[in-house]
């Protein structure tokens, strides 16, 4: 598994900063970069969780270049009064331009888990939009929840609210408290409550009185519709497949956009009936890679194999 990561603190166009962890081959030889997998995590994870180190480990076992972006706040402290949220790129755009302007002749692959299966989704969307060039050859979407909305109702519900909804606020609480100097300087500015903020107790209170104001929306239901994916998955142009399992609670079965991915021939599904968020375990007691690091393996290397027509 791996133990080394290089970690590289990348500056901002609006001055905020966030890690790059590029892991180090064991093999003592040095990647080309032409293969290139970029990995984003989820909610509150990091290069540290074992849902990130797995599918790196293999990567590098595969060749790749690898590196995870770390979202703003995770690894080193916030310098601007700026976070991420599931319907901006931004960040993203500018790690990936990073990358392209350090490795030309590069082939992407996009890897997303969670939240950062979302942003990886709504890139591909954004880019058939907009015509970005980024040479992206295939993504894999784990555990992304297609539709906002729904997902709020079932973090909401009693069980899921004290053993998921809960807990994922109190990290994002703790997160704006460590850098709550950073925000009492701009809270009149953007009309922040910090005292309701910390006070939050579920995500969509958080999203409202802070993360929806901080990027411009009147209130959280205009940022979870622009969240929201499910009706723009045809507008993807390279191989993207994603993992769901039925009894997510994030996304359960009949909240996933079946009808949608059929309609694109660059789009496929692959679900389970069991496995919950970033679950997709194979065996009663488990070890070694999951169902996910299988399938990232065979699809990842057949992208880079037989690149289609890059953006």
């Amino acid at each position: 598994m791996l133990r080394v990561w290089d970690r590289e603190v990348v500056t901002l166009s609006d001055g905020g900063v966030l890690c790059l962890d590029w892991v180090q081959p064991d093999d003592g030889v040095k990647r080309d970069g032409n293969r290139l997998v970029l990995f984003l995590p989820g909610l509150t994870g990091g290069s540290d969780d074992n849902y990130a180190r797995m599918p790196c480990h293999i990567a590098n076992q595969l060749g790749y270049t690898t590196v995870v972006m770390n979202y703003r706040g995770y690894g080193v402290p916030l310098k601007t009064p700026m976070l991420y949220s599931a319907a901006n790129t931004d960040d993203l755009c500018a790690v990936l331009s990073l990358v392209r302007q350090r490795f030309p002749k590069s082939s992407i692959f996009l890897m997303g888990v969670s939240l950062g299966g979302v942003l990886v989704t709504q890139y591909l969307c954004k880019v058939s939009e907009r015509g970005y060039e980024s040479g992206i050859v295939g993504a894999l979407s784990v555990s992304a929840p297609y539709d906002c909305f729904i997902t709020k109702e079932q973090l909401e519900l009693p069980a899921s609210r004290v053993a998921i909804n809960s807990p994922l606020t109190s990290i994002r609480v703790e997160l704006f408290k460590r850098n709550i100097d950073v925000f009492t300087q701009v809270a009149d500015e953007l009309c922040y409550d910090v005292d309701s903020i910390c006070k939050s107790r579920t995500l969509t209170e958080f999203d409202e009185r802070l993360i929806a104001p901080m990027f411009g929306y009147k209130k959280w239901q205009d940022y979870y519709s622009e969240a929201c994916t499910r009706d723009r998955l045809p507008q993807i142009k390279v191989p993207y497949l994603a993992m769901n399992a039925g009894d997510d609670p994030f996304a359960p079965d009949f909240s996933l956009p079946v009808d949608q991915f059929r309609v694109s021939p660059y789009t496929a599904m692959i679900e389970t009936t069991a496995g919950g968020h970033i679950g997709f375990t194979d065996a009663l007691w488990p070890s070694g890679p999951t169902l996910v690091d299988k399938v990232f393996t065979e699809y990842s290397r057949a992208c880079f194999t037989h690149k289609m027509e890059t953006i």
